[in-house]
């Protein structure tokens, strides 16, 4: 190679320390006429891959480096004194020792930064170039800057024993003046060490201008501004990727060194990243057996498990060829090693899914117990997971309970080794939010300010909105721009936005930490490092490169997914089994289930669907509700039906009315019926197109599966042909004529991109299924489980307890004397767990669980503060107990106990360490005498919290009001006022709705049309909703008309109880596509990604019935309004001086225009009526009737309204 060729260069990958991408390095590369370029970031090979496949795009030699740290002093040692110099691979060994070498500094240097030794270098160094390195910590530089000539000619000579004539000095001139001129002292050194020289420009950007973009990555760096004078900084704006002809200006006196990078280049013509086959681990099969033959007996013991002794020859013809198929591919230890796994899981009774993907539709995976759902009973194709047009290893996916995952990744590191086994890593980029408030952050923006423009960009989990596309400046997709009003004017008209957006733009999307794949796990024949380099995040093992690049490595890739659900069911099963009468005849177990449930099919047509998988959100309740489910198909299409797609198309509506014959079934074509039949004659699944190619035109299993996968990428060259041959097919076996093709082609390609995965919509329908069944049948078991599940999540908790209180189960306040850590059902009650409060960690509730099993229940606040220990259970725990009512089967009033609460624990932390040091007392002399007892556990005689106290201290610590509901003493005045329930806006109801609500949640936001507008989060006894505030607009008359945001916003603060007027969101009346999934989600499915399905990943509620808000009306406001009069309902035995002088002085204080009469039924129940005089006339507010029912009882105060 000719020419000048960089071999010192720095990406985003070498984390915020350079503003050039991969493709960006490449592209400037071709675009200056150079023929080879080297990739060497800090420490790392994580864009290696990418750099391989970018210069191969390119038609450039891709030189595969690193600048690798030195420890001086050894490995061993932990200073931050580090040197640094370059390795370039010249060939595949090349590349195998720097694997080995940046390995070895993740997994056995790393001190702040990973670092190797000269000893690593002398055991792998073959197939490397070594150069010198650049700048003040080269490892020459750092002895010649000093003036320690014998030193750096020292570290030469050893540099030169390692590589010989592999070793050059590398020269920089970056314009940076100093004491020495380390251009010319590595020169001098060169030469009297007889070594060969090389120019490089150590690159840490593309281009001069992007040095500002730059320095203010170095800041986001440091988690500081541009300002501080202590930060990093580059010593000069010269290191960007210059031209061939600035460099050899730059080194006009040294020639030589330009041509050594050609020369170089030329030596490195083999470098890269190996493609050499698969590497599977070595399974190992039972003496005297290969894997062939293991797997074969496997199988056929399998399908005598599943299907009996009588195998008819359809199973036994489709056993057969998958397992042909899967022989000829080379796979049978692939399979051998994922049932091994999967039934040791199942053996150690670790829940297992019943398969997700397409692997459900291989009989092989279910005769080894890989998948639980028979492909041939539900129409799965084998070919849509593995046919002889595969070019990568087959792909299972598995769902594991969370509780277990772990255990089964560590019996696989046991099996394989645990240096065979380690996890991906995911790099974390700056999205447009985080790069708009890390760069406004370093030009000291106050955190507010950049908070605000940072808001402007519309959230968005896919990161489509980038900045460049917010500011109108690039499309969204195709020629559809979603520019941002606000942000766009800002943007013209403000510098300092200006400023800070420009910048933004150069570091948004760029690197900025490394994570790990949240189920990805990498098992390889020996350890990882010899096949992939690996890094260590947060000291576990992680590969360098992530999930695809580790797969083309011919790496086995298996997907360990945590999956609540299976967790909930094993539990729930559990608990239904401990609660079950004794005389049960069977064993509660979910996989085994009938499929024909009445009550199953029942709960899911009434949509009560919470907990159910996959059918929580409420647009999948109202399609559920649709379609009235009565057989486990319609589960399965229930999940192919519920995507954007087929949603937005009205497949969901054309389904349900051909199922209750509201519109006729029709076929494309008589031969498709048989294909179409169980869809009512729609194109739901992939696997319909898949038959009728095959049943249509003839084709292969492979060419069917070529079809799916054309259609669902629509490369117009590949469709072309294909469609040629579908036409062709099509008139070979059933003589249809071209334009009767056609048509039918164009019908199958427009319904196409709506088709889904039928293997995954079974297995996926299977899981729903299974928990639909245990809600309708273990309820509380049920119901149970997901309460355990769900602590920690307060939003989804109180879901569940809404529910449970709306079909009439009490959920019980926690106890000290009965509540466990988790929740447990209590008959058919379920009691709170001291799981759900918080502040009360696990080591506080096992003790004190401990104490009353091994030495009784506890008898009172002061017995309890004997008992356990301080040091586990401290005043903050006896704090949130006492306010959440777990002591109140002890004392009822908690203002009492909780006054109480630091006698108690001094006097219990006092007698501890008295027995602690074997010392009695004055309380032990006198322990028995009942009189000094009760004069040392008493309770102040002081009133109690009020109700809306206790409910605020309950919501706090547990998220929900245990004892009640804020709405419950509202109920009478607020009923006569309301038209509906939250419940009801399922329905969607028209007409102006009143809805008395409680707010738990308030958001702002600006519009895109910079108007402000509020959504409120409401709720009710019967369920949650959502209300939107807007703002007002400008008459014709260019007049401001307040909206209800101006009118009401404000005052929507937490746990304000009120009216709500208005009317469901129209937008919201038809079904809404659920949301994509996003790479973070917690239980992301890979299937529907690979897909780009759009199917939820969580199982969160996508759209809460929404209710634009006209009117607001607090609930305080309306009783002073409307109340007429209240009354005390009293028994003469009841009415006692104090009451009645408690009661004057709220009259006293609270003046207003309400009488007050008392009812009193005396002993002969006669009843008689006493109204107050005129002067004592009172103001009917919330906290007047609260003081007053505290005083006399809830039941004997009542707010009569004028309505009434």
């Amino acid at each position: 190679m000719s020419g000048f060729t960089h071999l010192h260069t720095h990406t985003h990958y070498t984390l915020l320390e350079s503003t050039a991408t991969v493709s960006g390095l490449v592209a400037r590369a071709k675009e200056l006429g150079m023929d080879a370029v080297a990739l060497t970031d800090r420490g790392a090979l994580l864009g290696a891959y990418e750099f391989q496949g970018a210069c191969k795009k390119a038609e450039i030699t891709g030189i595969l480096g690193c600048q690798v740290n030195i420890a001086p002093l050894g490995m061993g040692e932990k200073s931050r004194d580090m040197h640094q110099l370059v390795l370039l691979s010249m060939n595949a060994t090349g590349y195998g020792n720097l694997m080995r070498l940046i390995s070895l500094g993740w997994l056995e240097g790393f001190y702040y930064e990973p670092r190797i030794d000269m000893e690593c270098l002398a055991r792998f160094n073959e197939g490397l170039i070594c150069l010198t390195g650049a700048g003040e910590y080269g490892i020459l530089n750092r002895h010649l800057q000093v003036g320690a000539d014998g030193e750096a000619d020292r570290q030469a000579g050893l540099l030169q024993d390692i590589f010989g004539d592999r070793l050059y000095v590398e020269l920089t001139d970056h314009g940076v003046e100093g004491p020495v001129s380390l251009k010319e002292a590595n020169r001098a050194l060169a030469k009297r060490c007889g070594l060969p020289v090389v120019a490089t420009n150590w690159c840490h950007y593309l281009n001069r201008e992007d040095a500002a973009a730059h320095d203010v990555q170095l800041a986001i760096q440091k988690v500081t501004t541009l300002s501080d004078t202590r930060r990093k900084r580059m010593p000069s704006q010269e290191f960007y990727f210059k031209s061939e002809a600035e460099m050899v200006a730059l080194f006009a006196d040294c020639p030589e060194a330009i041509a050594a990078t050609g020369e170089i280049a030329e030596r490195c013509r083999e470098s890269g990243v190996p493609h050499d086959g698969y590497h599977l681990p070595v399974f190992t099969c039972p003496e005297g057996m290969g894997v062939t033959d293991y797997l074969r007996q496997l199988c056929h013991d399998g399908l005598k498990s599943r299907y009996g002794t009588t195998i008819s020859e359809e199973h036994q013809d489709r056993l057969g060829f998958e397992l042909d198929t899967i022989e000829k591919m080379g796979f049978e230890a692939y399979f051998l090693i994922v049932q091994d796994f999967i039934n040791w899981a199942k053996s150690q009774d670790i829940p297992v899914g019943p398969g997700r993907g397409s692997a459900a539709g291989s009989l092989v995976a279910y005769c080894l117990g890989i998948t639980d759902i028979c492909p041939l009973r539900y129409g799965l194709l084998f070919e849509r997971f593995l046919n002889p047009g595969r070019k990568s290893m087959p792909d299972i996916d598995i769902d594991f309970c969370k509780d277990g995952r772990q255990r089964v990744i560590d019996y696989v590191a046991d099996k394989y080794g645990h240096e065979a086994v380690t996890q991906i890593m995911t790099l974390g980029t700056m999205k447009a939010r985080m790069a708009i408030k890390d760069v406004a952050r370093a030009y000291e923006w106050t955190p507010q300010e950049s908070q605000d423009l940072a808001n402007l960009v519309p959230e968005d989990p896919s990161g489509k909105h980038t900045i460049p596309v917010c500011l109108g400046l690039k499309p969204l997709k195709g020629d559809e721009y979603d520019a941002v009003e606000a942000m766009r004017l800002r943007y013209e008209n403000d510098e300092r936005t200006r400023l800070v957006l420009d910048t933004a733009m150069c570091v948004e999307n760029l690197g900025r930490s490394l994570g790990v794949h949240a189920c990805g796990v990498i098992i390889a024949p020996g350890p990882v490092h010899h096949y992939v380099p690996v890094c260590k995040i947060k000291d576990k093992p992680a590969t360098q490169y992530n999930m695809s690049q580790v797969e083309s490595c011919g790496l086995l890739k298996m997907d360990f997914l945590g999956l609540k659900t299976m967790s909930i069911l094993k539990k729930a099963a559990d608990i239904a089994q401990q609660i079950a009468p004794a005389d049960t005849p069977h064993n509660i177990d979910y996989p085994s289930v009938p499929m024909d449930d009445a009550a199953t099919f029942a709960l899911l047509g009434e949509g009560e669907t919470l907990g159910v998988f996959q059918c929580e959100s409420s647009g999948f309740q109202e399609l559920i509700r649709l379609l009235q489910p009565d057989r486990f198909e319609d589960m399965i299409a229930l999940v192919a039906l519920y995507r954007p797609g087929p949603l937005m198309a009205g497949m969901h509506i054309q389904y349900c009315d051909r199922k209750h014959g509201r519109e006729a079934v029709d076929y494309p074509h008589p031969v498709l019926e048989e294909v179409l039949k169980e869809t009512y004659g729609l194109y739901i699944y992939q696997e319909q197109v898949m038959n009728i190619s095959r049943e249509l035109c003839g084709f292969s299993p492979s060419q069917a599966d070529d079809l799916r996968k054309a259609m669902g990428k629509k490369v117009a060259e590949v469709m072309a042909a294909i469609k040629e041959q579908f036409i062709e097919g099509a008139w070979e076996k059933h003589q249809f004529d071209r334009r009767e093709c056609e048509l039918m082609w164009d019908k199958i390609l427009g319904f196409a991109s709506y088709c889904f995965n039928k293997s995954h919509s079974a297995c996926y329908g299977l899981i729903a299924y299974w928990t639909a069944y245990m809600k309708a049948n273990h309820y509380v078991a049920f119901m149970t489980a997901n309460l355990i599940y769900e602590m920690g999540n307060k939003d989804k908790m109180t879901q569940f307890i809404q529910e449970l209180r709306r079909k009439g189960y009490e959920v019980l306040p926690p106890d000290v004397n009965r509540s466990g850590w988790e929740f447990t059902p209590d008959g058919q009650a379920i009691l709170y767990g001291f799981g759900g409060i918080k502040g009360i960690g696990q080591g506080a509730a096992e003790h004190l669980i401990s104490v009353r099993e091994s030495s009784g229940p506890f008898t009172s606040l002061y017995d309890f503060c004997e008992r356990v220990s301080s040091r586990l259970v401290n005043k903050r725990v006896v704090d949130a107990l006492i306010k959440v009512g777990a002591f109140d089967r002890l004392h009822t009033n908690r203002r009492a106990l909780l006054e109480t609460m630091d006698k108690a624990f001094d006097r219990g932390q006092r007698l501890a360490k008295s027995r602690e040091q074997r010392q009695n007392t004055l309380f032990d002399l006198f322990e028995t005498d009942e009189q000094f007892k009760a004069d040392h556990q008493s309770y102040p005689d002081i009133p109690d919290f009020s109700e809306a106290e206790r409910l605020a201290f309950e919501k706090q610590l547990t998220g929900y009001w245990m004892s009640s509901h804020p709405l419950a003493s509202y109920q009478q005045s607020l009923a006569p006022h309301t038209t509906h329930v939250a419940r009801d806006l399922a329905q969607r109801p028209k007409g102006e709705l009143a809805i008395a609500a409680v707010v738990i949640g308030k958001r702002v936001i600006k519009t895109k049309s910079n108007k402000m507008m509020a959504i409120l989060t409401l709720e009710d006894e019967s369920g949650r909703f959502e209300a939107v505030l807007f703002a007002g607009r400008s008459n014709r008359r260019g007049d401001y008309e307040p909206g209800p945001f101006d009118r009401f916003a404000a005052d929507c603060t937490d746990d304000l109880v009120a009216i709500f007027k208005g009317n469901v969101d129209e937008r919201n009346r038809r079904l809404r596509p659920p949301p994509t999934p996003t790479a973070d989600a917690e239980e992301v499915d890979p299937e529907l990604l690979a897909e780009g399905a759009g199917m939820e990943a969580s199982e969160e509620d996508d759209s809460l019935p929404s209710l634009i808000i006209s009117d607001v009306i607090p609930a305080d406001l309306l009783a002073e309004r409307l109340t007429k009069e209240i009354v005390l309902t009293l028994r003469s035995g009841k009415v006692f001086d104090r009451a009645l002088q408690e009661t004057l002085a709220i009259l006293r204080e609270n003046p207003g225009a309400c009488p007050l009469l008392f009812q009193v039924h005396t002993p002969d129940q006669v009843l008689v009526n006493m109204a107050v005089g005129e002067r004592w006339l009172v103001h009917p507010g919330k906290q007047v009737l609260e003081d007053l029912r505290r005083i006399w009882g809830a039941h004997s105060v009542h707010a009569v309204s004028a309505s009434a």
